[in-house]
């Protein structure tokens, strides 16, 4: 099997600037310095549900939560937005009369929102209906970096860059106490960020790596520990609000607690209480919830721990790669569309110069010389506000589609060796709004376009018109569709996770599948066949007949007795391929590993199954043992070809029978079978990640 290991993509994540839950902590909303935001679904063990895009090159650096999963974000373009997160559009856009919005905070009846802004200025908004301005508050030095409130008391507190704590009546907006942070040295003091604890004391962080305690009442200073080396730009509190956590520049998460002193009349003092290191770069955002803390930051993971016992317990790492891969395969041009938030490049695959069944004299791992190398065709970059949401290319790369929240783009592809130019269809019934999600038909004679209030139109790309629009009132997200390879069925997940089956010839809806327990991840046809297969976020694999509307024999006897190991795997699968010379092979594959599973086998007699490291790459052990082709190896060039003849992942003979999962693929953004002896997977090294960070706070170290 020749594997096509390509390296060329240069898919940069983006820092994290804020956390927040919304009201009943079922959702994460995640912003990036990008623009998006991200939701996570919490209760599916932190499953990527769906991407809000902003606009354009606008950092998002605050969130906030209203009642009924009202989201709101602001940030440096100087614009409050309210999202429709069933949509995933904003539902407007508001100026927030004050420049860029570093804060904002939202009362727990969902009535007001106060922003604090950069001139100096905290803003009060009536968010009852839409966002109406009501009145600026008193004026403070600097900029305004963080406004905490307390409702019930009226009470608004907001610090800023210029080393100052204020306090204001929320009914007049007139400051009622100062509080001025005292500067050693005359070093330059900035509050990053403050908390309130249920007897009203006062938590703040500043950039000199101090976290004090204030008396809400008075305004004196309690205490003051200096907890970090450098600027604290994160404070969260458990429930109870007994625990303090911290961290900021130097990486370094701090847990606090109110502890009382051995002596008799000894009053209860702040004492740092545990510490962790988990994060390579600044820490941004810190939010806690159940018992769990999560933290993100400049080096765009997010990483989960256990409280109590934050160093006790091994923390998680969840990737930032993305949950629906940018890249797109033409599987008979032997063409790659990598999709970027700017525009798509276009690549071509290489080819080697072996005769039919080449590789069976051939030693796995064997770099094979190419005959034509690969090549970047095209890098087309067009003016938009928003960044795309996806894209689609058919096989033959005839039809390029891509779209952004605005409106859907077609072209028609004119390639003739190196040569490759697109020439946009203007007159189509796309053209007019946006899709979240683009299908080509297996044969290449249909669009199906997926809009972002759940309407799924089917477009012939003979007639440019549409041949039916899918309706249903439940639809408010669709987050999955698939295709039969014979173009004879679609099958439709929606956000209640329920499959739907529709008949392609007559456009009418067969019926429903049996609803599974978990949340369907990958929905995917087999080919030449009416089955479907769905993985769902507990990793267990389900294969239905759409034919008769129920599990397949196979499924009901063995979609439950999968291995537990297998079960326990923390990534989520993002893609279900096929190799159509294995036909009873299904291949799943997540950003760290894939698997290949063997319907000729039951579960029940499973034999063997290897399992490599769930832990990012970053902090992968070496082991001196290693392949020398190991995927952290900078030096395997990009885009080169590699057999792995013995390896039966890839479908060649070999003593593993049911299940194998390998992970020596990693980070994989991609992967597909190009054809029957061949495949690609698209990797990003995480060290060529890394090399994109800016400087890590430089720490001194024992012996250094």
């Amino acid at each position: 099997m020749e594997v096509h290991r390509c390296r060329f993509v240069d898919y940069y994540p983006s820092t994290i600037n804020c956390l927040a839950l919304n009201t009943d902590c079922t959702i994460l909303a995640v912003a990036r310095a990008n623009g998006h935001i991200e939701l996570w679904t919490v209760d599916c063990d932190y499953y990527f549900e769906k991407a809000l895009f902003g606009l354009s090159r606008a950092s998002v650096e605050t969130l906030s939560w209203a009642p009924n999963n009202r989201l709101f974000s602001a940030g440096s373009h100087g614009k409050i937005t309210e999202w429709d997160i069933d949509t995933c559009l904003a539902k407007g856009h508001y100026d927030s009369y004050g420049g860029a919005v570093l804060s904002i905070v939202i009362d727990p009846e969902g009535t007001l929102l106060i922003s604090g802004c950069e001139d100096g200025h905290c803003k009060m908004y009536s968010i009852e209906t839409e966002l109406d301005y009501m009145r600026s508050f008193d004026k403070v030095k600097g900029k305004v970096t963080v406004v905490c409130c307390i409702f019930n008391k009226n009470i608004a507190y907001a610090g800023s860059s210029e080393g100052r704590i204020t306090k204001f009546d929320i009914s007049t907006g007139q400051a009622i106490q100062r509080i001025t942070l005292d500067s050693p040295g005359g070093r330059r003091c900035i509050v990053w960020d403050l908390a309130v604890l249920n007897d009203l004391t006062m938590v703040s962080g500043d950039s000199l790596g101090r976290i004090q305690f204030w008396d809400g009442q008075f305004g004196t200073l309690l205490q003051s520990s200096q907890t970090h080396e450098a600027d604290i730009t994160a404070l969260a509190t458990n429930i109870e609000k007994t625990v303090i956590y911290c961290s900021g520049v130097d990486t370094n998460i701090v847990e606090l607690s109110l502890l009382k002193g051995t002596e008799e009349n000894s009053s209860a003092k702040w004492t740092k209480t545990d510490q962790i290191r988990a994060h390579t770069h600044d820490v941004r955002a810190l939010v806690y919830y159940k018992k769990t803390l999560l933290s993100g930051g400049v080096d765009t993971c997010l990483i989960t721990y256990s409280c109590p016992g934050l160093s006790k317990v091994r923390w998680r790492r969840i990737p930032p790669f993305p949950h629906q891969s940018p890249l797109c395969l033409a599987k008979t041009a032997r063409i790659l569309l990598y999709q970027f938030s700017g525009g798509l490049r276009f690549w071509a695959l290489g080819k080697t110069a072996l005769s039919e069944n080449p590789l069976t004299s051939i030693p796995s791992g064997t770099q094979l010389s190419l005959e034509s190398n690969l090549c970047l065709l095209l890098e087309f970059s067009p003016k938009t506000v928003s960044s795309i949401v996806c894209s689609a290319i058919t096989s033959n790369a005839e039809f390029v589609s891509y779209s952004d929240v605005q409106a859907t783009k077609l072209f028609r592809a004119h390639s003739s060796g190196q040569f490759f130019s697109l020439s946009k269809i203007s007159k189509h019934c796309l053209r007019k709004f946006g899709s979240s999600k683009l299908l080509f038909s297996t044969d290449g004679a249909r669009l199906f376009s997926v809009s972002f209030y759940g309407e799924i139109t089917v477009m012939s790309l003979t007639t440019l018109k549409a041949e039916h629009v899918f309706r249903k009132s439940s639809w408010t997200h669709i987050s999955h569709l698939a295709l039969s390879s014979a173009g004879k069925y679609m099958a439709v997940c929606d956000a209640l996770n329920e499959v739907e089956i529709f008949e392609l010839s007559t456009f009418k809806s067969r019926g429903k599948l049996p609803k599974t327990e978990a949340k369907i991840c990958a929905l995917e046809f087999r080919p030449n066949s009416s089955e479907l297969v769905a993985v769902c976020t507990c990793n267990r694999v389900y294969i239905f007949s759409a034919d008769e509307l129920m599990l397949t024999l196979w499924s009901r006897a063995n979609s439950e007795r999968f291995p537990p190991d297998y079960l326990r795997k923390n990534q989520k699968t993002i893609g279900i391929k096929f190799c159509e010379s294995l036909p009873q092979q299904i291949f799943v594959y997540d950003h760290c590993s894939f698997s290949r599973i063997d319907l000729n086998y039951s579960m029940e007699e499973f034999n063997t199954v290897s399992f490599g490291a769930q832990r990012h790459p970053t902090y992968e052990k070496r082991n001196k043992k290693r392949r020398k082709d190991e995927i952290i190896d900078p030096s395997f060039p990009a885009g080169a070809l590699k057999t792995d003849a013995s390896d039966a992942t890839l479908g060649l003979p070999s003593t593993c029978h049911q299940l194998k999962t390998i992970t020596r693929f990693q980070p994989l953004l991609f992967f597909d079978f190009i054809g029957p002896g061949e495949a690609v997977a698209v990797e990003r090294p995480w060290l060529d990640v890394v090399a994109t960070f800016p400087p890590p706070f430089l720490r001194s170290r024992f012996g250094t």
